[in-house]
């Protein structure tokens, strides 16, 4: 979904669960530098992978702009 310095945020189909609600996917922030996920949030609506979206591209570019 976007690439921000070393960061890169994905979204993937959510596991299925045993839950009456099932998750529609999951968004996270990965770092390419580290090979690590830094933060997940699961999604049960557009609205909410919006807004998880949103709070991973607070974090990651404020970071991708300081130097390693």
């Amino acid at each position: 979904m976007a690439w921000i310095g070393d960061y890169e945020i994905r979204m993937q189909a959510a596991a299925p669960t045993n839950a009456v609600e099932q998750p529609l996917f999951t968004i996270g922030m990965f770092d390419h530098d580290a090979q690590c996920f830094i933060d997940s949030q699961v999604c049960y609506s557009l609205a909410e992978g919006a807004v998880a979206f949103e709070s991973l591209l607070l974090i990651a570019e404020p970071v991708a702009g300081t130097p390693h």
